[in-house]
């Protein structure tokens, strides 16, 4: 999808084709059209009943006191215009409202089956090594024909994501074994992976949290996570790895909404002791139950967050994924009414409708195009693009970058009516000046020891978390 540029720099975009916010528009002007139509045939209706009222007078007041400068005829008159005015507006309704169905139609329908052809293919040659050597010289092809559902993506912003099918294709169809192609073979891959239960694990309550400040934004939310990070990784001094942050805003008149900020991959490995490691990266991908998803519900309970309180998800990387799974398995436990994330992949998980999505993404950034799709946007959800410039490539995922992209989305798309949903459910959430916030830190571990034994009382605990409270286990990929 195309941007449409409220400020410099900064856009709310889609994937090929028109952006979400042109489509509402089109949609939006099609239901004022069509009041319209309406309106003009009851003003139809009501200058033929006036005309009437004339006639009956002119039968009275014969000959005429004055000449009248509204006749009989003049009102019929005046009635036909109407309901033909109507007419023409009933017909651009139509035609509104079927430009929206090709267009979406045309997007899903072509752009897709060219990914899911290629990654076929790639399954295919994956399958066979004596041909290995002979297609090595079509890999350039390969990436044309990938890139086919988006014409950016041969000007360099999206052949990494053009990639990734193809690329997962081939490695499942390399595998030992033999497979039924999959034309989206990613899941399917990471399934492979890591499939299985998720290994023991445990939630540590952090004894001496920071205090945070009560977030003014989503800028300032982002920064909240970033101090969810381990020193190492840019975050506050003496916070452990997979800390979720959950802060608790007590509004001035006395309501509360809670806000959860979660941070991304903090280890290349597998199966370490570290949670956001690279199996919850893959884990999330296959739509698996994850260590940080359902550690997020659990940290939601022990901070006895209530089921009727607003609550908004926050996520940098692999935390924008887990924001997104923790929210589709939040239904019926919790009022999550919004879910921010930033430098974020899509996950198979989908968030429920009504809540308001808003996702942070630089063009240079690699990481979000990991997913191999474009941005997946409806009603609710909504992508917000910013261009660093290819010489920050370096930098484009750090969560100081995003910071400032949703600092000048802010100032920049003021009045974008992409982003008004969100930005009302942020406020809720986060409440007028004067809110105060209390903050609680639980970091999500697989060491061994603190699986087995609370390292707060030393008593013996149940050894894994459950994949979510009240939520059947693994729940159905969206």
């Amino acid at each position: 999808m195309s941007g449409v540029p409220w400020g410099d720099g900064v856009r709310a975009v889609g994937g090929p084709g028109p952006t979400a916010v042109e489509l509402r528009d089109l949609d939006a002007a099609a239901a004022a059209l069509g009041a319209a139509a309406r309106a003009l045939r009851a003003c139809a209706a009501d200058l033929r009943a006036a005309a009437r009222v004339v006639d009956r007078l002119d039968a009275v007041l014969v000959p005429a006191p004055v000449a009248y400068p509204f006749d009989a005829a003049r009102a019929e008159a005046l009635a036909r215009a109407a309901w033909a005015a109507a007419a023409r507006a009933d017909d651009l309704v139509r035609r509104l409202r079927r430009v929206v169905e090709l267009y979406v139609e045309a997007e899903s329908w072509v752009a897709r089956t060219v990914r899911e052809v290629v990654a076929l293919q790639a399954h295919v040659v994956g399958e066979v090594p004596l041909v290995w050597p002979l297609v090595a010289p079509l890999a350039p092809v390969v990436v044309a024909a990938a890139a086919a559902g988006d014409p950016r993506a041969l000007a360099g912003r999206q052949v990494p994501s053009s990639l990734v099918g193809p690329v997962a294709g081939f490695l499942r169809g390399a595998l030992p074994g033999t497979r039924v192609p999959s034309g989206r073979p990613l899941g399917p891959l990471a399934q492979e992976l890591v499939g299985g239960d998720p290994a023991p694990t445990a939630l540590v309550p952090r004894s001496d949290p920071p205090g945070l400040p009560a977030p003014r934004s989503a800028a300032d939310v982002l920064r909240n996570v970033s101090a969810s990070y381990p020193a190492a990784h840019g975050g506050a001094p003496g916070t452990p790895p997979s800390t979720i942050s959950v802060q608790r805003l007590t509004h001035p008149d006395g309501s509360h909404g809670w806000v959860v900020e979660i941070p991304g991959t903090q280890s290349a490995g597998f199966g370490g002791d570290v949670a956001t490691d690279m199996t919850t990266n893959a884990r999330l991908v296959a739509g698996l139950p994850d260590d940080m998803s359902s550690g997020v519900l659990h940290a939601l309970r022990d901070a006895g967050v209530p089921p009727d309180e607003p609550v908004l998800l926050a996520g940098h990387s692999q935390g924008g994924m887990v924001a997104v799974a923790a929210a589709a398995l939040a239904v019926g436990s919790y009022d999550v009414r919004a879910v921010l994330t930033a430098g974020s992949p899509d996950v198979p998980r989908a968030v429920p409708a009504g809540v308001q999505v808003r996702h942070y993404r630089i063009d240079e950034d690699l990481v979000p195009q990991t997913d191999g799709r474009p941005d997946a946007v409806s009603r609710d959800v909504v992508s917000v693009r910013r261009s660093i410039g290819s010489a920050n490539l370096a930098h484009a995922h750090g969560l100081d970058q995003y910071v400032r992209t949703a600092e000048l989305a802010d100032a920049q798309l003021a009045g974008s009516p992409a982003l008004r949903g969100f930005d009302a459910a942020l406020a809720g959430v986060l409440g007028p000046a004067g809110t105060t916030a209390e903050t609680r830190q639980f970091a999500v571990t697989r060491a061994p020891d603190a699986v087995v034994t609370d390292p707060a009382t030393g008593r013996r605990r149940v050894p894994r978390l459950d994949p979510a409270p009240g939520v059947s286990p693994g729940g159905s990929p969206g």
